[in-house]
């Protein structure tokens, strides 16, 4: 990938006059791992590496100090930033982290203003890119189950975007009497992997990110109260049923889509299809989930 152009503004607001001493902002990029925290870990293996470090210095050490205030004062500052630099990533046991921090350093008797904040780093496709043309690809599924149901499944995108709504649709065709549908659902399931820097594979991880199981009623309306099989939708002729998912927040509830030398995150989408035929007695049911990769972005 191509380098960016990483600019801002710091922004010094002083509502009374104070002592200055010198001012300095530094941009650190971090890559921690902590896989000896998981059961039987060897701390040895676990990664502590600076990935980038970059300081701007507005004002040098002044002796005597300079009077500033009350005003407010700005800094502009660019860096550089490589391409091949990890994004960022928030997991239990492994961070890699970009930060920014300002520093206004003031007289020994005063403590020094200090404001932190995180920059995320993330990689977009693109433009006209063959794997970014395949993002825009929607996701279908398609089958029968046991000789009696024909189903199909779909997702407008393979590309699932964070704190977004998408919608599912289920198409379901009987071909026997007698069938129930239940309920149908999606979820999403997030993968991670971690190793050593020279490869070795140390743990991995897989948590269920977002999940929506909606039960059917006999007139075919979805809800997520459960229901008995006795009391759901008599699947007789061919039925369509779609179901909205929202997607978590990004590094609080999600992971983006990675690749490190360290960290792997990949996620897939799971479809859920819950039926009972005739031959069944009402307490038993049968599930079958469709499953294929998804990508975060």
């Amino acid at each position: 990938m191509p380098p960016v152009m990483l600019s801002g503004k710091l922004v010094v607001h002083l509502q009374e006059t104070i002592r200055v001493r010198s001012l300095k902002l530094t941009f650190n990029g971090r890559v921690d791992t902590f896989v000896s925290q998981s059961a039987g870990g060897n701390s040895a293996k676990d990664e502590h590496r600076e990935i980038v470090s970059h300081e701007w210095v507005f004002l040098a050490p002044q002796k005597p100090p300079v009077m500033w205030g009350p005003e407010n004062r700005s800094f502009d500052f660019d860096l550089l930033f490589q391409g091949d630099n990890p994004e960022t990533v928030v997991t239990a046991l492994g961070k890699i982290r970009y930060q920014l921090q300002a520093t206004l350093e003031r007289t020994s008797f005063h403590g020094n203003l200090v404001a932190t904040t995180d920059v995320p780093v993330k990689r977009g496709p693109m433009p006209g890119a063959p794997w970014a043309l395949a993002l825009m690809e929607s996701i279908e599924a398609a089958g029968d189950w046991n000789q009696q149901l024909d189903y199909r499944v779909s997702v407008p995108t393979r590309s699932l975007k964070d704190s977004e709504l998408f919608h599912t649709r289920f198409e379901l065709e009987p071909r026997t009497k007698g069938l129930k549908l239940i309920s149908v659902g999606v979820l999403i399931k997030e993968y991670a992997r971690y190793y050593s820097t020279s490869g070795e594979p140390l743990h991995r991880f897989a948590r269920v990110v977002a999940r929506n199981e909606n039960y059917i009623s006999p007139l075919g309306t979805c809800s997520t109260a459960p229901r008995k099989s006795d009391e759901c939708m008599d699947l007789v002729d061919a039925t369509s049923v779609q179901i909205p998912m929202a997607i978590p927040k990004a590094y609080s509830g999600i992971q983006y889509d990675i690749l490190t030398d360290v960290i792997e995150i990949r996620h897939r989408i799971k479809f859920l299809i819950k039926v009972r035929d005739s031959s069944m007695l009402p307490s038993i049911q049968c599930l079958f989930f469709l499953e294929t990769p998804v990508i975060t972005t």
